[in-house]
């Protein structure tokens, strides 16, 4: 998922609802720590910009958006 969303250059946001809960620390092990206060979000840079994805993980959902930072 990552390799074909976060490289596309047309990608804007997307949500994801999954059938089972989510392993927060696979995402640790892939993107790093959290957001500092914010659990359960996550920032992937975009390389050679100043925009990154914003990746907020619920119960059963991920959310991914680009934003500039």
């Amino acid at each position: 998922m990552r390799e074909i969303l976060f490289k596309s250059p047309v990608f804007e946001k997307c949500s994801l609802s999954l059938f089972v809960p989510i392993d927060v620390s696979a995402f640790e092990q892939e993107f790093g720590e959290a957001v500092r206060g914010r659990p359960s979000t996550f920032h992937h840079p975009i390389p050679n910009s100043n925009e990154y994805f914003e990746i907020i993980l619920n119960e059963q959902k991920i959310e991914i958006a680009r934003k500039i930072g």
